[in-house]
């Protein structure tokens, strides 16, 4: 800090991620980690230029395999009349379990080795309804198992279709 003077801070990091614990709000007996996509290396600022450059659902598709974080819908429209949705991040392939605590053993780290973006992620281009929507409802199903997630409820997106009143 400004003024502070100098001292020196001991940054542990481990398979599981950077060990929170250490941190004097989060002191405890025993170390705790936190693993995030964020924590590794990705490149935002490339997949928004070229989305911006995009001039088809293939280059904007293409352009989101870049994006890592935060995880996002996407929503497509062209002077052609073709509308997409696609979901836009990178995560961890792994095996969903209901697990006792928040701590992980160290047995499921080798679990974010396969990573899961881009092309792999639900898309709809020119869907039957005739629009796309995006207002946080259930995802597609998607090939990154994981815990169930709390969604708007059912049909928000087709509601927002109907005509005003």
């Amino acid at each position: 800090m400004r003024g502070g003077g100098t001292r020196t801070v001991r940054i542990r990091e481990s398979t599981c991620g950077p060990v929170i614990s250490d941190l004097p709000l989060l002191r405890r007996r025993g170390s705790i980690a936190l693993r995030w996509m964020g924590h590794a290396a990705s490149d935002e600022f490339t997949a928004l230029l070229d989305l911006n450059r995009a001039t088809s659902w293939q280059e904007f598709r293409d352009a989101l395999a870049f994006l890592a974080v935060p995880g996002q819908n996407m929503l497509y429209a062209d002077a052609g009349g073709n509308i997409g949705k696609t979901m836009a991040c990178k995560l961890p392939r792994r095996r969903w379990r209901r697990r006792e605590s928040i701590i992980s053993p160290l047995k499921f780290a080798a679990e974010w080795d396969d990573i899961v973006a881009g092309w792999d992620l639900p898309s709809t281009f020119n869907p039957e309804e005739g629009f796309v929507a995006s207002a946080n409802d259930e995802p597609p199903a998607t090939p990154v198992p994981g815990p169930p997630l709390p969604r708007a409820p059912p049909g928000r997106t087709t509601a927002a279709a109907l005509p005003w009143p």
